[in-house]
């Protein structure tokens, strides 16, 4: 497959309840495009699908992937507005865990706590918000 068939099936990617072996292929495959940042927004709607699944250490590869890209965190946020998710928020979370400009950290801090206030999230990903603001420092 070359890459936009990835990004394709990706962004259709539906988990049928058994294992997630098809989504950990796909992802392989996105790497091996040789251009994975095409997939970002892919990657982050199955977080944004699956918001309070771990995907059984798929979603771990996934999250790693990301990160290994870089300046993802403009797409990372859409996503957290969109459909707060665990994965994202925990993204979130690893990024205040590392040096940032006092606005920034407000920025993402901001954030967190609209996931927490957010009714619409599931429970797990409310939780996991509020634990990241308890553990990462203010601005």
């Amino acid at each position: 497959m070359n890459t936009r068939q990835v990004v394709e099936a990706l962004e259709h990617f539906q988990w049928d309840g058994g294992d997630w072996l098809g989504l950990d292929e796909l992802v392989d495959e996105l790497w091996k495009s040789g251009a994975p940042r095409q997939g970002l927004q892919a990657l982050l709607g199955v977080f944004e699908r699956y918001p309070d699944s771990t995907g059984y250490g798929v979603f771990w590869s996934i999250l790693h992937g990301i990160e290994s890209l870089g300046d993802y965190e403009p797409v990372l946020i859409s996503s957290m507005r969109r459909a707060p998710s665990l994965f994202g928020v925990m993204m979130v979370g690893r990024i205040l865990n590392t040096r940032l400009e006092p606005e920034r950290r407000a920025e993402l801090r901001s954030l967190l706590e609209a996931v927490v206030l957010n009714e619409q999230a599931p429970g797990v990903v409310r939780e996991e918000a509020s634990s990241w603001l308890k553990s990462t420092s203010e601005p």
